[in-house]
């Protein structure tokens, strides 16, 4: 929102709202724009989606990295002798969905608290084709990987 200060010479206060901060700039006659007040201008309106996909990409690469690790301590516990079951997996898939929440807001922009609301206020035939399409999608990019890597002999 624009508000004139001073409209003879063309001066201007803009007022933005961002991630529930305010910031408030003065732009003069030439355009120059002279910050009043902010309290963050990092999450303003122009830096919120690459601080969100930053944010996104530290998650991801601690996810994978913390999950990597977990799979390594795993894989000497085996090594040692230690017979493992299903549930030795959970110290794996904890941190890989969190590297997973991180890649899905790289891609998307936006928080996961932002897409948990959006998903929670779908009704529920809407939520259930919707994720029965996530898993098929996820199913066959998973199969054409393990095809891919017999294909080239990795498997």
């Amino acid at each position: 929102m624009s508000i004139p200060l001073d409209a003879a010479n063309n001066i201007y206060i803009e007022v933005k709202f961002c991630l529930k901060k305010l910031y408030i700039q003065k732009t003069d006659s030439s355009g120059k724009i002279y910050a009043l007040w902010c309290e963050s201008l990092d999450e303003c309106e122009e830096n919120v989606e690459v601080s969100i996909r930053n944010k996104g990409l530290k998650k991801f690469v601690l996810g994978m990295l913390a999950g990597f690790v977990a799979g390594l301590f795993l894989y000497w516990l085996r090594k040692q002798g230690y017979v493992l079951n299903s549930f030795a997996m959970i110290v794996i898939a904890a941190p890989a969905a969190w590297g997973l929440v991180g890649l899905l807001e790289m891609v998307t922009s936006r928080p996961f608290s932002e897409m948990e609301d959006w998903w929670n206020g779908l009704r529920g035939w809407q939520r259930g084709v919707l994720g029965l399409l996530i898993v098929v999608i996820a199913f066959a990019f998973m199969m054409g990987a393990i095809g891919t890597a017999g294909v080239l002999g990795l498997i």
